[in-house]
């Protein structure tokens, strides 16, 4: 019995470094924002142009986040695992989400409290607001029943289309064929 409960405080303890690692992550990738919000912030109250016009309209972490992750996937269109099911869709299998902040939650936790005038110990319950991690999945994630995408999805896929051609054809190469024949 005492094999199984290690065995288990292991994978606690594996599951406890890949959340921290994640969040670890997420906050490399959104510290860059917290200068950008307030440097648009306040540019917009001076009556400035924009620093970071790319994020004009980013009031939140998230909100730069969603940015990002948009220009990475030319999808504009994101929504929580339960967002998309109320919609009507659900996330394909196999599909990865995009992780953003969640919202705060409160989290009680038990500290030890020293009385610096007795040296008593004494345990006491403290409450916090953290946040989590939360994922976000794209319109080209998700599907109905009959196998159909957003249409928001399906407008991303004509741009797509669209970006590659050319508005004019180059003009054609001269050859210099028959200088080098003479």
């Amino acid at each position: 019995m005492a094999k199984k409960a290690k065995r288990s405080t292991a994978r606690s303890e594996e599951a406890k470094a890949k959340a921290k690692a994640k969040r670890a992550e997420l906050c490399r990738k959104t510290a860059p924002f917290r200068n950008i919000i307030g440097a648009n912030l306040s540019a917009l109250l001076n009556g400035k142009e924009l620093p970071f016009p790319r994020y004009a309209g980013c009031e939140t972490l998230n909100d730069c986040l969603q940015v990002d992750y948009s220009r990475q996937t030319g999808e504009n269109e994101w929504s929580s695992f339960r967002g998309w099911k109320e919609k009507g869709f659900s996330v394909k299998k196999g599909e990865k989400g995009f992780m953003i902040w969640s919202r705060p939650k409160e989290f009680k936790e038990t500290v030890e409290v020293k009385n610096v005038q007795t040296g008593e110990v004494s345990e006491e319950e403290q409450k916090s607001m953290r946040f989590s991690i939360a994922y976000i999945f794209h319109a080209g994630q998700v599907q109905d029943e009959s196998g159909n995408y957003p249409k928001s999805h399906l407008h991303a896929k004509v741009r797509e289309l669209l970006k590659p051609l050319p508005l004019a054809l180059p003009a054609p190469q001269e050859s210099n064929d028959h200088e080098q024949a003479a």
